[in-house]
């Protein structure tokens, strides 16, 4: 039996109305262009994620574990300051990704995120994220969000 706050209780919400995980993929703008097939084969990779109000998605420099795709609610992106002032960086609601671009360059989060209203998401580990895409569908993905970059693309 799963205790309230236990963290594993998180992977599989409490509401009545699971979300479609192939569903939310395809209406995220970052994957938009990947194929059906893609598509369902990321999804088989994707954990279902619960947050409530106030509990933080993840902190500034912390390493990334994958990327966060919200499915319900609304999450708040923010840096803290070293004297401790917050400031937002951003409002990310449903269809939208969270903090992409360490899922690709293996860095760590650039700010944090934490729930501002209760949060599903769909999570894909970085390990889950480039064992179900092709190099080439990375560097193209990465150069989507990131068209200024100047990294090297990956050997096929």
């Amino acid at each position: 039996m799963l205790m309230a706050g236990d963290r594993n209780a998180r992977l599989f919400p409490m509401a009545s109305e699971r979300i479609d995980l192939a569903a939310t993929l395809e209406k995220t703008a970052l994957l938009s262009s990947l194929s059906r097939a893609e598509t369902q084969s990321l999804a088989a990779r994707t954990v279902r994620r619960h947050f409530t109000n106030g509990e933080l998605l993840f902190s500034e420099n912390e390493p990334c574990r994958g990327l966060h795709i919200i499915a319900r609610g609304t999450v708040r992106i923010f840096k803290t300051s070293v004297n401790g002032r917050e400031q937002v960086l951003a409002l990310n609601h449903a269809g939208e990704s969270v903090a992409e671009l360490p899922v690709f360059d293996g860095d760590r989060y650039p700010a944090s995120a934490v729930a501002i209203e209760d949060v599903e998401l769909a999570f894909i580990s970085r390990q889950d994220f480039s064992a179900a895409s092709h190099p080439r569908r990375q560097a193209d993905l990465h150069n989507l969000h990131c068209p200024d970059s100047h990294k090297s693309e990956p050997k096929e």
